[in-house]
């Protein structure tokens, strides 16, 4: 089992400044609202002073500041040893569909917390694309790039179990918003207003959002309902309702539900999408307190 040969450098101004441009073309002169690049490389402390959004008051609990560090701790002691068993199985299935031990895995950029992007890792499920990832994604190319193993691991989700690392690392967490790539969350977030707030915690493997939507393709209005379920968990963040998540997981993924079930919508210039909650009024952020709706 072997590591892709080279891991993608730092995210770069110019690759930044590439990247928005990718994800916000024919709107010259504009600046989606986010980090500037010197901004995105730097740790995260205290307040992100770019996220327009305001702070969901639970991020200030005994729970969020101590008792969820506890929680990950223990799962990675609970977990680390199946984790790398599997993560061997599938290596070498991965390494005998692509015959090549250096396409095992897969490493992108991901918008992080307080918009910090990070190095992400998966098991290679598609063959390689002639274009960018972004202009994949956006045209609804992904399906058709798809192996068989890899459908087999995007629908049951093992695909993510590289993360593992990233948790480690602490990247990521075992519970939060699912991160998105840079271009992906630039377009969400002028398509879908408030979608930054996603970025006031650590993105997760699994999440409340991934537990009711799986994929939802270049869809804005989609990507509105994320919002939703998102925000749903960052309102009422604790113990209960992590550990409800952690329990349907592992139910969510032997239903196969995570991936190629929903028709592809390939991305068109979309008005922004505002949530909305009971009676259909959209209110401020800091006072949207919504029920997490299952996207039919």
């Amino acid at each position: 089992m072997t590591q892709v040969s080279s891991i993608p450098n730092p995210v770069t101004n110019r690759n930044l400044h590439a990247a928005r441009q990718r994800a916000l073309p024919g709107t010259p002169g504009t600046r989606p609202v986010g980090p500037t690049s010197r901004q995105a490389q730097r740790p995260v402390k205290g307040r992100p002073r770019f996220l327009s959004s305001p702070r969901p008051p639970r991020l200030g609990s005994f729970y969020y500041s101590v008792g969820r560090p506890f929680l990950g701790a223990l799962l990675t002691l609970i977990l680390i040893l199946p984790v790398l068993l599997v993560c061997c199985v599938v290596a070498l299935a991965v390494a005998i569909d692509f015959r090549d031990l250096n396409k095992v895995f897969f490493a992108q950029q991901r918008m992080g917390q307080g918009g910090r992007p990070f190095t992400i890792w998966k098991f290679r499920t598609m063959q390689a694309s002639a274009g960018g990832h972004f202009e994949s994604w956006r045209d609804g190319q992904e399906q058709d790039r798809v192996t068989r193993l890899g459908k087999v691991l995007r629908r049951s989700h093992l695909d993510e179990l590289p993360q593992f690392w990233n948790i480690l690392r602490g990247d990521m967490a075992y519970i939060g918003p699912r991160p998105e790539m840079v271009e992906v969350h630039w377009w969400a977030q002028r398509s879908v207003p408030g979608f930054d707030a996603r970025l006031w915690v650590k993105p997760g493997i699994s999440g409340l959002a991934q537990l009711g939507q799986g994929y939802v393709g270049s869809d804005a209005e989609a990507y509105g309902h994320k919002l939703r379920a998102d925000l749903q968990y960052l309102s009422h963040l604790s113990f209960l309702q992590d550990l409800s998540i952690l329990c349907r997981t592992p139910l969510w993924m032997l239903r196969l539900r995570g991936w190629g079930l929903r028709p592809v919508v390939v991305m068109t210039p979309a008005k922004p999408v505002v949530p909305k909650v009971s009676g259909g009024v959209a209110r401020p952020l800091d006072s949207m307190i919504v029920e997490a709706g299952r996207v039919s």
